[in-house]
């Protein structure tokens, strides 16, 4: 079984979430379009592809986000969250239980204090204990160009089998 996403064209309905078996379509999840507007979606597959993360954009740095997980052939919505303001990715932990999310709230930013600034919040949700614990992501960038430095850049890695988040100027910071 895979998902699969497929945008339409129903009044009020921004893309479908379809659980397929080869050519046959099993169930399909609607998405409301939202009112912040829809720039559209990723898929992220938990490590053993039990679950996948609906990853809704708005193209006016709006983000929200569904987990589902497959049961018995249908989709079953596991938890979500609604739109925020900001932009967001996301990792699973290497395990599948958690999911990882960092918003970047570069918007807030004091850029006269050029020594350590926040630079975003990393969300980690325990979808099967329906959970959030927040952390602020920091770090020194004294020395760089603001103009050159571009904060979405913030990524994640797997570093010696733990899940890291890498900052914009390279350093890495490992979250397991």
């Amino acid at each position: 079984m895979q998902y699969i996403t497929e945008e339409t064209e129903q009044t009020g309905i921004a893309v479908l979430l379809k659980l397929v078996d080869g050519d046959s379509i099993l169930d399909t999840y609607p998405v409301e379009y939202p009112e912040c507007g829809f720039g559209g979606c990723d898929l992220i597959q938990s490590p053993d592809n039990s679950m996948v993360v609906l990853a809704l954009f708005s193209g006016q740095s709006d983000y929200a986000f569904k987990v589902f997980k497959a049961s018995e052939g249908k989709l079953v919505l596991v938890f979500e969250e609604d739109y925020s303001f900001g932009e967001a990715i996301y990792m699973w932990s290497s395990d599948g239980k958690k999911l990882y999310q960092i918003v970047d709230s570069y918007l807030y930013m004091d850029v006269s204090d050029f020594e350590t600034h926040r630079v975003g919040m990393l969300n980690i949700f325990d979808v099967f204990e329906n959970s959030k614990e927040t952390k602020e992501i920091t770090y020194d960038f004294a020395g760089f160009d603001l103009d050159e430095l571009d904060f979405f850049r913030m990524t994640f890695t797997i570093n010696d089998g733990k899940s890291c988040v890498v900052m914009p100027n390279g350093v890495i910071m490992c979250i397991e």
